[in-house]
Formats: C-alpha cells, sequence, structure tokens
C-alpha cells in the first residue's frame, strides 16, 4: 500500500494519538498476551498485543497498532560448550545464549471500528519514508520508534536463571589418618578407577581419597548415569573394617591454585570445603601445582544436566515412543526445572478435567490492563492453546521445535500470574508439583468471578471420630482438603525373594548395593489413613480424663480425587529426605466407600463445655508424634515447641518447622506455663480466643512451608477460616508480618466471629459413590522433590499418553506403580454449578 493511501485510512485516528511510556507487562513483542501466537502480532503501547488471527470483535479498542512478524537466524553470540573446561559462570552465561536468535521487522496497521485491519505499511515502506516523513505521520512515527526502541517483556525475559546454591558447608573431618597405600601415577592420562577399571568411561570422573589414596569413580546419579561409584564403595568395606576414610577430592578438578576443586565427604553425605586440602595433597605427595583442571566440577555439571538433559532417556525405559499432537496432546517447553508446572497443568488442564475446558476454553476479554498477569486470562491462553491443539498461525512444523520459537508453548506469563508473590514458585528452582497444585487451585479460584470455583471439582471432607476412652462420649471433627495423602505402611511392603537373594548375591561379590524396590498395595495406604489410633494423653475438658481412640474417614468424594503417595520420607542419619523405593499397586478402578466416615448408631457427643471449676488446660503434644521426633535426634523441648506450632497434628509438619527454625534461639529452650497454657488474659475476648480449625491451621503451615501455626492461627480468626484468604492475607503482610499479625491478634474479635465466609470463600464440595476410575497421574524421577524430574501420564480414549515437558507420545509401558499423584474420575459424576 502506498503512504497517500495509508495516511487517508488512518486520519481519524492521529488527533487522538497518544504517545505514552510503554508498560513493562503490556508491551509484548514476542508472543500474544492472550494467546501463544508469535506472528502476525498486533502492538500497542496501551493495549495487550494480540495475534491477527485473535478474535477481532475482542480487539480492546480501533486505533493504530504496530505489527509484527517473526524471523529466525543464526546468534553469532551462540557459542558450545567445550564439554571440558567452562567453569560455573561460563555455563550458567551460554546457557542464556540461545543457538539462534529472533528478528522481527514492525509495520504499522489500523484497525477500525468494525475491529478490521483497514490498511497497513510494512517496515520496509516505513523505512523509506523515515528520512523525510510526511508531516501527517511524524506523530504516529515517533509512536513507531517508541515501540521499536523498547526493550519489550518478553517471554524470555520471563524465564528465571539457572541457579545453584553454592554454599559449602566446612567439614568436620579436618583431621584425618593419611597414609599413602595407593600410589598416585604421576601423568593424567594413567588414571583410572581401581574398583571398576573397565566401566571407568574416561570421562574424569575420578575421586581421590586423601586417606589412602585410592582413586576410584564417582556415584551414580539418580537416572542410572555418572560414575563407577567405585569410591563409594571403597569407603564402604573400609569402614565396615573399622577403617574410616571420609574425604575425597575430584582429582580432575585439582589445580595450582586449588580454586573451585571439588571435595566431598562420605560420612557427611555432601560436599564440603576442606580448610588444609594443601596440607592433605602434600601428605600424599600429590604435584597439584603441575595439575591443570580437565573436568567440570559437580556443580558445573549440576547446572549443565538441569540446562541441556536430554530426559527421554529415563522414560519408560528408552522405549521408542510414537509422538501423537493435536486437542489435548500440547506439550509445554521446559523454562529451566519447571517440569512440576507442566506435568500438573497437563494432568488437570490437557481435556481430563472437562469441566475446566467448558469455562476456559474460550477467548474473551476479562479486563484491560495488565493481561499477562491476570490469572483467569493466563488459564484461558494454556487451555485454549490445549484445546485448539495450536501454536502459532501458518506454523506447519512440529509442536515443540527446539529450533524454531513458532511450535514451542512457553508459559512464562502463566507461570508469573499463578506464582504471584511465593517465595519459592517464583524462582528457578525445582518445586514439589502437589504443593504447585494445591497453590494453583487457592490462585485461581481466588481470581474466579463465579459463584462456584474450580477448586470445588477437587475438594472433599474428611472426618475424625474421636471417642473418649473414659466414657466412650464422641466427638466428631471434619476438615476440608483438595489432594488425599496416603503414607506407605512400611510394614506391609513385600519384597521378592529372588530380589533379596540378587542383593546378597551383590554383596558377596563385592558389587555396588543396590537398594530392592518392595511392593505394597494403594489398599494397603488406605487401610493405614483409616486405622484407629490410640493417644492416651488428650485431655477431655468435660471430664478432665484422657486418653482418645480416634479413626478418620472420608466424608464426602468429589469428582476429581486426587491421591499423593507419599514416597518420601526423613532419613535418620542426615535428617535430609530420601525416597522410599516401592511399588504401590494402583488399580484404573478404585472402590473407597469402605473409607466413607461413619457415625454408628448410639453416638453419644460429648459435651462443649468444660466444667466451671475446671482448671486451665495445658498443651499436651501428640506422643507419637514426639516420640518420632526425638527419635531423630532433636531435644525434646525443640519437638514440643515444633508440634506446639504446627497444630500437634504429625510429625511430618513438624519436621518442617524443625528444619526452617532449629537455628533459632529459643528452639530447644524450656517452653514457660503461657506458652503451653491457652486462652488470653486480655480484659476480653480477642482475635486469638476464636475457635479455629487447628487441622486447617496445620494443613496451611504444611503446604505454605514458611509459616508457623502462631502466625497463621490469628489470620485464620481474622478470615473467619477461610484458607485461601488466609494466604493472601499472610503473603500480603510479607514486609511486616510480625507487627500486622501481632495487631490481629492483640485487637477484638469481629462481633460475629461465627458468620459464614463471603460467598467467593466457598469451598463446593460434592459427593457421590465412591467408585473412580484412573485417568492420569504424575510421577517423579529423582532423589526428592526438590530435584529431578516430573512426567505425567494422561488416558486418552483409552490409551495411555505420556506429556514428558514438550514431548508428548504414546506411552508403551505406563509405570502406574511409580505415581507421585494420581488424579481419578467418579464413575456416577456430577458437581452441582458447572
Amino acid at each position: 500500500m502506498d503512504t497517500s493511501s495509508f495516511i487517508f485510512s488512518c486520519s481519524a485516528h492521529l488527533e487522538s494519538l497518544i504517545i505514552q511510556a510503554p508498560s513493562d507487562f503490556e508491551c509484548h513483542k514476542e508472543e500474544a498476551v492472550q494467546t501463544f501466537h508469535k506472528t502476525d502480532l498486533y502492538i500497542s503501547l496501551s493495549h495487550p498485543t494480540f495475534g491477527q488471527s485473535y478474535p477481532l470483535n475482542l480487539v480492546p479498542n480501533k486505533g493504530i497498532y504496530c505489527t509484527s512478524n517473526l524471523t529466525r537466524v543464526p546468534n553469532p553470540d551462540y557459542k558450545e560448550s567445550d564439554g571440558k573446561t567452562d567453569d560455573l559462570s561460563t555455563l550458567i552465561s551460554k546457557s542464556n545464549v540461545s543457538k539462534f536468535k529472533s528478528e522481527w521487522s514492525l509495520g504499522l496497521a489500523v484497525v477500525s471500528e468494525d475491529k478490521e485491519v483497514l490498511s497497513s505499511l510494512s517496515q520496509s515502506e516505513i523505512d523509506e519514508v523515515l528520512p523525510q516523513p510526511p508531516s501527517e505521520l511524524t506523530h504516529l512515527l515517533s509512536l513507531y520508534k517508541e515501540i521499536k526502541s523498547t526493550t519489550a517483556f518478553t517471554t524470555t525475559s520471563l524465564l528465571p536463571t539457572p541457579t545453584f546454591d553454592g554454599s559449602i558447608l566446612t567439614t568436620k573431618h579436618t583431621s584425618i589418618s593419611q597414609k599413602l597405600e595407593y600410589p598416585v601415577p604421576s601423568s593424567p592420562s594413567s588414571w583410572t578407577c581401581l574398583h571398576s577399571p573397565s566401566s571407568y568411561k574416561n570421562d574424569g570422573n575420578l575421586w581421590l581419597n586423601l586417606s589412602d589414596g585410592y582413586l576410584a569413580g564417582g556415584r551414580k546419579n539418580w537416572d542410572g548415569s555418572g560414575g563407577t561409584g567405585g569410591g563409594m564403595i571403597h569407603y564402604e568395606s573400609e569402614k565396615a573394617l573399622g577403617r574410616l576414610k571420609p574425604l575425597s577430592v575430584k582429582i580432575t578438578t585439582l589445580n595450582a591454585e586449588l580454586k573451585g576443586v571439588d571435595c566431598f565427604s562420605y560420612d557427611e553425605d555432601d560436599m564440603v570445603n576442606i580448610p588444609n586440602l594443601r596440607e592433605m595433597l602434600d601428605n600424599l605427595g600429590i604435584d597439584y601445582a603441575n595439575l591443570n583442571k580437565t573436568a567440570k566440577t559437580t556443580a558445573e555439571l549440576e547446572v549443565e544436566l538441569n540446562l541441556s538433559y536430554d530426559f527421554s532417556a529415563i522414560t519408560e525405559e528408552g522405549s521408542s515412543l510414537v509422538p501423537v499432537s493435536g486437542p489435548g496432546l500440547i506439550g509445554l517447553k521446559n523454562m529451566g526445572n519447571s517440569c512440576y508446572l507442566a506435568s500438573v497443568s497437563q494432568l488437570i488442564l490437557s481435556g481430563n478435567v472437562e469441566e475446566i475446558w467448558r469455562r476456559y476454553g474460550k477467548v474473551e476479554i476479562r479486563k484491560e490492563g495488565m493481561m499477562s498477569s491476570d490469572i483467569v486470562t493466563q488459564v484461558r491462553k494454556v487451555v485454549n492453546c490445549f484445546k485448539e491443539g495450536y501454536t502459532s498461525e501458518g506454523y506447519t512444523g512440529a509442536v515443540g521445535d527446539d529450533d524454531d520459537p513458532r511450535g514451542q508453548v512457553l508459559p512464562t506469563m502463566f507461570k508469573k500470574s499463578i506464582a504471584g508473590k511465593h517465595e519459592e514458585f517464583n524462582t528457578g528452582q525445582q518445586q514439589d508439583a502437589v504443593e504447585w497444585f494445591r497453590w494453583f487451585l487457592e490462585r485461581v479460584s481466588e481470581a474466579e468471578e463465579e459463584e462456584v470455583k474450580v477448586k470445588g471439582l477437587f475438594g472433599f471432607e474428611m472426618e475424625q471420630r474421636n471417642v473418649c476412652v473414659d466414657d466412650k462420649t464422641v466427638r466428631y471433627k471434619k476438615s476440608e482438603d483438595n489432594c488425599l495423602v496416603l503414607n506407605v505402611p512400611k510394614e506391609k511392603i513385600v519384597y521378592e525373594e529372588e530380589q533379596e537373594r540378587e542383593e546378597k548375591k551383590m554383596k558377596v561379590e563385592g558389587e555396588e548395593k543396590k537398594i530392592p524396590t518392595g511392593k505394597v498395595s494403594i489398599y494397603d495406604c488406605l487401610d493405614h489413613l483409616t486405622q484407629p489410633s490410640h493417644n492416651p494423653d488428650h485431655l477431655w475438658e468435660h471430664n478432665n480424663s484422657r486418653g482418645t481412640t480416634s479413626t478418620l474417614g472420608v466424608k464426602t468424594f468429589p469428582k476429581y480425587l486426587p491421591l499423593q503417595v507419599q514416597r518420601y520420607e526423613i532419613d535418620e542419619a542426615t535428617y535430609m529426605p530420601k525416597k522410599l523405593e516401592v511399588d504401590v499397586d494402583v488399580p484404573e478402578t478404585l472402590e473407597l466407600e469402605k473409607y466413607r466416615a461413619k457415625r454408628p448408631d448410639g453416638d453419644v457427643e460429648a459435651p462443649d463445655s468444660a466444667p466451671a471449676d475446671a482448671a486451665p488446660a495445658q498443651f499436651v503434644p501428640n506422643e507419637a508424634a514426639l516420640q518420632q521426633l526425638m527419635g531423630m535426634g532433636f531435644q525434646r523441648n525443640g519437638c514440643v515447641r515444633a508440634l506446639l506450632n504446627t497444630g500437634n497434628s504429625d510429625a511430618d509438619s513438624a519436621m518442617n518447622w524443625v528444619f526452617a527454625h532449629m537455628e533459632d534461639a529459643n528452639f530447644n529452650s524450656e517452653l514457660s506455663p503461657s506458652e503451653l497454657s491457652p486462652g488470653s488474659t486480655s480484659d476480653g475476648p480477642t482475635s486469638m480466643d476464636v475457635d479455629v480449625d487447628e487441622a486447617a491451621v496445620a494443613s496451611l503451615v504444611a503446604n505454605l512451608g514458611m509459616f508457623t501455626a502462631e502466625q497463621v492461627r490469628p489470620v485464620f480468626a481474622h478470615v473467619n477460616g477461610a484458607q485461601d484468604r488466609a494466604a493472601d492475607w499472610l503473603f500480603g503482610h510479607m514486609d511486616s508480618l510480625d507487627a500486622d499479625i501481632a495487631a490481629l491478634a492483640a485487637a477484638p474479635a469481629a462481633a460475629s466471629s461465627s458468620s459464614s465466609p463471603s460467598g467467593s470463600d466457598v469451598q463446593v464440595v460434592s459427593d457421590g459413590q465412591g467408585v473412580y476410575d484412573l485417568i492420569g497421574f504424575v510421577s517423579h524421577i529423582g532423589p526428592n522433590t526438590g530435584s529431578g524430574h516430573y512426567v505425567c501420564h494422561l488416558k486418552k480414549d483409552g490409551k495411555w499418553v505420556i506429556f514428558n515437558d514438550d514431548k508428548v507420545a504414546l506411552s508403551v509401558k505406563p509405570p502406574k506403580t511409580k505415581g507421585f499423584l494420581y488424579l481419578f474420575v467418579r464413575r456416577d459424576g456430577g458437581v452441582e454449578g458447572w
């Protein structure tokens, strides 16, 4: 189109054209705000970026827009890693430079009152008139230059920088016995693993034991890669003979300055700093002054693994999988440790939860302004992409193509909007998928305008029946949740005899010990959850007696039941989470009616009030949880304090509190009577006097992972027990949290503290027959939920499909026994309000 025709088309808009500073959140030049289109974009300084195929009747306003088209060219700044000597900072720097770079050509377009594109100018046509522009275009070209020069809030800028926590503790073994028993060859070319020379890959993964000079391979990784494991085997065999040889150094990282050298303590099971390393090497006669670093350190390898590891090698035992794509079969590009987000999103947003597709499977304007950070808008963006099976208009390549961003679904705006102010989810570190699932439900439900919230699809009630041992009266306690967490009963784990014989054989032959994988049924886990438990110390106020028998049951069965198998426990030696190697037999049809909470005929409920002359009851810790915590080596006062601050519910919740507060000055101090006695000394009732659901308090403490029950309790009272509002209040007062909570705790209680929460806070709970079908599950590969990798399996039209980030394929061997989070659908279906 010639310039004069364009001027005529846009003349009606020129006078009202506003040149303003671009909003960081809205000037997107790489991707549309409400779809994943990356080509044929329409950009404004005052309205969200949209794609050409976006329904024009939903375009915010008529007017003049910049247009953007994407091309891909090789990036001259990209450099391949040499695979050997790049240090940590270089690795991280290289990780932020793509092999290709994207270039955009900007044009101008006029959108009419009827939301039709009337006319446009290409970049080449604009470049022709820029030196001497017509007076009518001067103001418009200022807008064009402003957008062109703007550093857009692009999708890549949302990505977290790969991080590595470089904090390393100093070893306690600074004084060890040293005697060179295995002379080290002077030439590095002669170095090999003394334990298993034939298995050594010549990859530099060799560790020198600082006690005797034994040179051997490093430990195997959780995915089967890594070294020969010879160094650990040598340490274990020497330890069995009473000879402790705890320290080793990665010999291929030695250099004259001893800068960035890898040191490991087998006894402390961690990377360590050895302050007298130079002296120890001298004692063994190691000529480190003439050595050069020839291999990456563990930290560098960890970052490189997170950046480039092909996880397809560890899913379904390397089976040849057939890729699939289309509606409900779209993968999500890994943004750096984001597989937890991808797996959960695919589990609940890829069509197996039909109600979510009905609510969010349409593009519409929710509000103008910050659409890139609007939760509902970004959920719609992901759901529509999954539902329609597209990425960019006109793109015909494979979805997930690493070489072309037009085929990639990078959920950066989605993550940022859901993460909100959450300190952990805003990082580039791996997270717990179940925690993200819970957080997602709360954030989306808070943002929804509908009366029936998305969390109601998954919400259910649990009921605990407590029986007084003295007079057999009962008290029922209800709680709400959206994920049924099952612990694995160790006493029910069955190990195959053949597996045990193989383990013994390996021990005799001196091979590396392998942890056998046991088997247990999901029904064993459910039986364990619902079996009666006895607490001899629980105080009943109505008769001042002690002793309770408690039974837990499921009161209502939701349409969709999320079920987590808790595969991690605290290692008693290191106090760190470790994985329980067990296969859980999960049938595709689950019968749960036997676990429904029951209220037997003839139950007599215990009176609510205590006798007038009864003395105030002191806090009595849950004895079973207390013994479990003390059995891990912590002192009684610290354990009691942990239970007091986590609702006195269970050892797991208290353990999280212990790890967060074990360095507190008063952690092991004796608790004062005022700390152990409930109630308030003020003249009138305060927020602290309002009765709150302690189980709900404990649940929120465990889920958020950064607040104590002491902090959560007054907030709960303030928001009438609404978990989502309590979480929002806590995160919204981070800058002055303690002061604000103190003000809440001292404030008079609301006149009607028992009033129901507002409609937006209602947790919708449906009920039906407890018969469920398995429709999907998330599996975790790795030693703990803070590392490793998540993948998702979904049942689509009777066939299992694996979602491994952006790779989607028909599943050959769905590992149903390895699941971390399962999703079941109730057979009789139906949820009111949907």
